[in-house]
């Protein structure tokens, strides 16, 4: 692969470094904190190429449009279960800059391990 642009830029008081590279035709971008810890990457594919569920979706909810491009995106997220102060259990998802992408509470038998023991 070769390297093309790098840049440094700050989103909520954290530093992210970003740089493009291309394997064989395929363009990707790759996104780390300071740190070396990657928080996204993303590869440029074709809309034929999307799962039929996100192709369908798209001509859908957008009839007759005209696809410029398309990206496959993978985004490093948290995810935290807790106990509120006033007895909630709640499982919260934040991205690396402290952003809340869901927060959602749990009940009590739920212990979302897919197993059936959630009786």
């Amino acid at each position: 692969g070769r390297i093309g642009d790098l840049s440094r830029e700050t989103d909520d008081g954290a530093t992210y470094y970003e740089a493009s590279y291309k394997l064989g035709a395929t363009q990707h971008e790759i996104k780390l904190t300071a740190t070396g810890h990657v928080v996204e990457t993303e590869e440029a594919t074709v809309f034929e190429a999307l799962p039929a569920m996100v192709q369908s979706a798209i001509q859908d909810r957008f009839a007759g449009a005209t696809i410029e491009g398309a990206e496959k995106v993978q985004v490093t997220f948290y995810e935290v279960e807790l106990n509120t102060v006033d007895g909630r259990r709640v499982e919260v998802k934040l991205l690396a800059n402290g952003h809340l992408i869901v927060e959602e509470e749990e009940d009590d038998d739920d212990d979302d391990d897919d197993d059936d023991d959630d009786r």
